[in-house]
């Protein structure tokens, strides 16, 4: 006698979330990456989560709750662009947007500053670092408040943290003394 064992693996979303999806395109209209991508509150601006754009300038935003919120894009050498208001309601939980053009600056340089101030996120090779020192965005906030907020970074009802959907994710923390 013969047994088949068939293993369904269902990925089951919060059904009072939603996803959000944007395309950022360049001057060129190809696609623009590595820019980073803000979601915002309509309300007060508030930060809600930050994404990167990949090769394919797709920005992507997982379990986000019901609201009114707008994007902000921005990067070095580009004005940044916001996109116009959307609601993510139970209704309507995923929302693809239509693919916003980000610009270059046109504006000739005056004068130059350098600074040592690290931006708040940085996209290595081989990681993303979240710079918390220098960044509104932690002030107030808990460690568990920042990951939240960093980019591809998801954390679900029992505070198990996935990094685009893979689980096991190594969490390093540095001090600076």
């Amino acid at each position: 006698m013969s047994m088949f064992f068939i293993f369904l693996t269902c990925s089951a979303q919060d059904p009072t979330t939603g996803n959000i999806k944007v395309s950022v395109l360049n001057d060129e209209r190809l696609p623009a990456e590595n820019i980073t991508v803000q979601l915002l509150k309509i309300q007060d601006s508030s930060l809600v989560k930050v994404a990167i754009t990949d090769k394919e300038g797709l920005a992507l935003f997982e379990n986000i709750k019901p609201g009114n919120y707008h994007l902000k894009m921005s990067a070095i050498n580009f004005a940044s662009q916001y996109s116009d208001a959307f609601q993510v309601s139970p209704g309507k939980p995923d929302v693809i947007l239509p693919p916003i053009q980000i610009s270059k600056k046109t504006e000739q340089m005056k004068e130059v500053v350098v600074s040592t101030k690290k931006p708040f996120i940085q996209k290595l090779t081989d990681r993303i670092v979240v710079n918390v020192d220098n960044s509104i965005v932690s002030a107030g906030s808990t460690a568990m408040d920042v990951l939240e907020r960093s980019p591809g970074v998801t954390i679900d009802q029992n505070d198990q943290i996935s990094l685009r959907g893979k689980k096991g994710v190594i969490i390093m923390i540095a001090i600076k003394c």
